[in-house]
């Protein structure tokens, strides 16, 4: 399970805490999740902080998110190496 709460929000930003996994079954809902804000004009913030899994479909997305200008926060250091 994925679950996505909006944590800090302005016109300008929103920063969303993922909590649990980032696997194939999620990956659209979060993609759908970031590209809303992106089309409503917000930077786009993702707080890793609960995230206890991230599968390769995930670092896919999350590969394609960082090429978009989004940011992440209490990203898990594996996942960070992954992403170079």
């Amino acid at each position: 399970m994925l679950r996505i709460t909006r944590l800090a929000e302005s016109p300008l930003s929103v920063t969303l805490l993922l909590e649990g996994q980032i696997r194939s079954q999620w990956i659209n809902q979060l993609e759908s999740e970031v590209s809303a804000c992106q089309r409503a004009g917000q930077q786009v913030v993702l707080d890793f902080g609960g995230v206890n899994f991230v599968s390769p479909a995930g670092i896919e997305l999350l590969t394609r998110f960082r090429a978009a200008g989004v940011e992440f926060l209490k990203c898990p250091a594996i996942v960070t190496d992954l992403l170079k």
